[in-house]
């Protein structure tokens, strides 16, 4: 099954077979920061840890 990933009016969708999930920024930021936490050998803790601070700091500037 392929997979793909395209922009309909300018929105990001990943296309899984006839699955189609919308990439919002939230959800890329976080793709974005967990890759960048796995390539440089983070634990688990430490990707999540990063993700609630962010979320904390999305919060308080709402």
């Amino acid at each position: 099954m392929e997979t793909t990933l395209h922009e309909h009016d300018k929105e990001k969708w990943l296309v899984f077979g006839n699955l189609e999930i919308r990439i919002t920024p939230r959800v890329e930021r976080d793709f974005r920061a967990l890759r960048g936490t796995l390539t440089s050998k983070k634990s688990s803790v430490d990707i999540v840890r990063k993700m609630r601070e962010n979320d904390r700091e999305q919060e308080a500037r709402l």
